[in-house]
């Protein structure tokens, strides 16, 4: 957190003297001037194993689209029923306008699902920081996934992709 980056201590004298490399110098300057603006952004690619136990009669649907704001709504409705409400939107989209702002669902090609009426879901995290609000949100999405209609599974074809990223700017060469 930023106030065990702060009980760092500075470095006095030149890095050789105290044993660090270039790289750490250049770790604890980072830590200390933009932890604040460290953003993270994840990727939960799962399949929901029996889509028909999402929808209580069949429903006619017009594109893909519309079963993912289906699954959007589902999860939207189960986080909002947990009782810690925090400042954060616990909605979930699945228009790709709301990437960023919104958890979102959407499509993942690369997802191979197993089931009688399988679904593959990519779940886009909103833009977060490194707060116990979004951790909080985060747990609480991959919760509401596993649970009855969604029933969330995986297998070795989903994952979970991490995005290390600076807000509002980006990472200079230095840095990376």
């Amino acid at each position: 957190t930023c106030k065990d980056v702060a009980a760092v201590p500075k470095p006095s004298g030149n890095a050789e003297s105290l044993g660090r490399s270039d790289s750490l110098q250049a770790v604890l300057r980072w830590h200390e001037q933009g932890q604040k603006r460290l953003s993270i952004g994840l990727e939960l690619e799962c399949y929901l194993p029996d889509l028909g136990a999402l929808i209580d009669r069949l429903l006619p649907v017009d594109d893909v689209q519309e079963l993912y704001a289906l699954v959007a709504k589902e999860l939207s409705k189960r986080v909002l029923q947990d009782e810690h409400r925090c400042r954060t939107s616990r909605c979930v989209s699945a228009d790709a306008c709301d990437w960023g702002r919104l958890w979102t669902a959407t499509a993942d090609g690369s997802i191979q699902p197993e089931g009688k009426n399988p679904f593959p879901v990519e779940l886009v995290s909103k833009r977060m920081s490194f707060d116990d609000l979004d951790v909080t949100l985060f747990c609480d999405m991959t919760s509401a996934l596993r649970l009855a209609p969604l029933r969330a599974a995986t297998n070795e074809s989903t994952g979970l992709h991490v995005h290390i990223g600076r807000y509002p700017g980006f990472f200079s060469v230095e840095e990376v």
